[in-house]
């Protein structure tokens, strides 16, 4: 019984610590406006790049796998393709542009992308997995950000339509 109190007494601590680790995280999101600077350049480029790759192909998204032949496109039919197959057939065209994105990605550490109808462009710099917190940067062509119970933001100073975001 004795121990049983004790194990119990164990999950009760890791979860509350886990919450108060999850409230933090997310509380914080604001202090990381002033991390923007840094990848500022890289993240204009990527907004450009993403853009003209959405107006011109079904490409929607890149998702970063840390390895040469792991990363890939999300596609607006829904599908994922390894980057290197989509850039010798399907995207050969855009090969240049494709390369470049998957530099600024593994430069930066990006975990992944996604641009909505040129209107907003999501840049996940940290996935927090099924129970963590996700955060990054977000840009939005004029418009507010979604309302959702999750997502926290906060306006990067001096930077006209960019966020901080956490969910």
């Amino acid at each position: 019984m004795k121990r049983t109190l004790t194990v119990i007494t164990l999950i009760l601590l890791g979860v509350i610590a886990f919450l108060v680790l999850q409230m933090n995280s997310a509380g914080n999101i604001c202090e990381r406006t002033k991390y923007f600077s840094q990848y500022r350049q890289d993240l204009y480029m990527l907004r450009d790049l993403m853009i003209k790759l959405d107006q011109t192909t079904n490409i929607r998204g890149f998702i970063s796998k840390m390895g040469e032949d792991r990363d890939l496109l999300n596609l607006n039919a829904g599908g994922l393709v390894p980057l290197n197959k989509a850039i010798d057939h399907e995207f050969a065209a855009y090969k240049n542009d494709l390369l470049k994105v998957k530099s600024i990605v593994g430069i930066n550490r990006i975990g992944y992308i996604n641009i909505e109808d040129g209107k907003a462009l999501w840049v996940t710099m940290s996935g927090g997995g099924a129970l963590g917190v996700d955060y990054g940067y977000v840009w939005t062509q004029g418009q507010p950000l979604p309302t959702d119970y999750k997502l926290r933001s906060c306006v990067i100073p001096g930077e006209p339509n960019w966020y901080v975001f956490s969910r």
